[in-house]
């Protein structure tokens, strides 16, 4: 018994797809998958199927990137409010190049200071 081969979309197929997904295509009905079907057949082996399931995966995918991406957003957040800045102590620092760092000093529960650089995105990175 031979088992089914796996699809492996060739790059103008993706192309193609990502194409589609950008302009709004998130579930396309059995019409819309058919003509995507007939399109791609030309740039390699594809089944209906293989469509549906791109479509979905690809939906799964992106929101799984949301999520991660909103939950980052939200520890940042949350470590930040716990620290707020020290709004009136900054510093320059040297590092172990000798070269000058401005720096922000946050204000830890401990009641000691820690020093972060400011970097040109604003965001702060641990020394």
């Amino acid at each position: 018994m031979t088992r089914p081969t796996r699809w492996s979309p060739t790059p103008e197929q993706i192309m193609f797809l990502e194409e589609m997904y950008r302009k709004g295509v998130r579930n396309p009905n059995a019409t819309q998958i058919q003509s995507i079907t007939a399109h791609l057949s030309s740039f390699g082996k594809i089944e209906g199927k293989n469509v549906f399931y791109w479509f979905q995966n690809h939906k799964a995918r992106d929101r799984q990137k949301l999520k991660k991406k909103l939950l980052a957003q939200m520890n940042q957040q949350q470590i930040l409010s716990q620290y707020p800045i020290d709004a009136h102590s900054s510093t320059t620092t040297t590092n172990s190049n000798n070269t000058n760092t401005n720096a922000t000093l946050f204000h830890c529960p401990t009641d000691q200071y820690q020093i972060f650089p400011v970097t040109s995105t604003g965001i702060h990175q641990e020394v």
